[in-house]
């Protein structure tokens, strides 16, 4: 760009300005964000930054009078994010856009406790209530690795439906929170207690001595995949029907002889 100088004795050329941030420091999803752009050449001071093409994270915005890209990051979705800048020098010219770039990334979670923290075998579907830090609009509960139906409540609390497979036997499960972008959390250990069985009747609850083999149903409560119908203190092969019936096979020489079994 030429201008005539101010006494007419030739012609000047004029340096436009141009935007000297060469690149921005990542931000945290939900945390503060602020850094101030820079520029050099052309006619100071500096005015009119914008954005010219594509934008800044959502959240952020550009000052045009400061140059400080400033605000609360709210989204990952679509980081890093692409945009170009521009700013105009004291007399009205125009810097070229530069292409700048942000990346956000989502906070690593922490778990600080479960509620409840175990259930009985056999149980029905429940909440899981997982209490922490880190959490975000996004975060998925992880049950042994596979992810739970989450509901984000606040930074502090996420909620996750539990379905009943996932507590049909005795044992222990690992808990974790997976934020967008990979962030994992630390692991809880969440217990799943064997309950106490009891029975409440037999079919057949008799038979006749000599006879054949036959199939045992026993019906209660408690029972879980493993249960063992035990017959006079010994193990008999035995089906898990459901969380109140097991049936087992009783062979013949059960009931060679008149008497009682427990």
């Amino acid at each position: 760009m030429l201008f005539r100088s101010a006494n007419g004795s030739g012609i000047v050329p004029v340096t436009p300005p141009a935007v000297t941030t060469s690149s921005l420091p990542s931000g945290t999803l939900g945390i503060a964000y602020s850094q101030t752009l820079s520029a050099s050449g052309g006619t100071p001071p500096y005015s009119n930054w914008a954005v010219s093409a594509g934008a800044p994270p959502p959240g952020l915005t550009l000052n045009a009078s400061s140059a400080l890209i400033s605000g609360i990051p709210s989204s990952v979705t679509g980081s890093p994010f692409n945009f170009s800048v521009t700013v105009q020098d004291n007399v009205g010219n125009t810097s070229a856009a530069k292409a700048l770039s942000i990346t956000i990334n989502a906070p690593t979670p922490s778990i600080s406790n479960l509620s409840p923290n175990s259930a009985t075998a056999g149980g029905t579907a429940f909440t899981l209530t997982l209490n922490g830090t880190g959490f975000v609009n996004g975060s998925t509960v992880q049950w042994n690795g596979s992810a739970l139906s989450t509901s984000y409540v606040s930074a502090t609390q996420v909620t996750a439906t539990a379905p009943a497979s996932l507590i049909a036997s005795a044992g222990t499960a690992s808990v974790t929170v997976l934020n967008p972008g990979g962030a994992i959390s630390n692991a809880v250990t969440f217990v799943i207690n064997t309950p106490t069985p009891s029975v409440s009747g037999l079919s057949p609850n008799s038979v006749t001595a000599g006879g054949p083999a036959f199939i045992l149903t026993v019906t209660g409560s408690g029972y879980v995949s493993g249960s063992t119908v035990l017959w006079n203190g010994s193990s008999l092969t035995t089906t898990f029907v459901s969380a109140t019936q097991l049936t087992a096979t009783a062979p013949a020489n059960l009931i060679a002889s008149a008497g009682t079994a427990s």
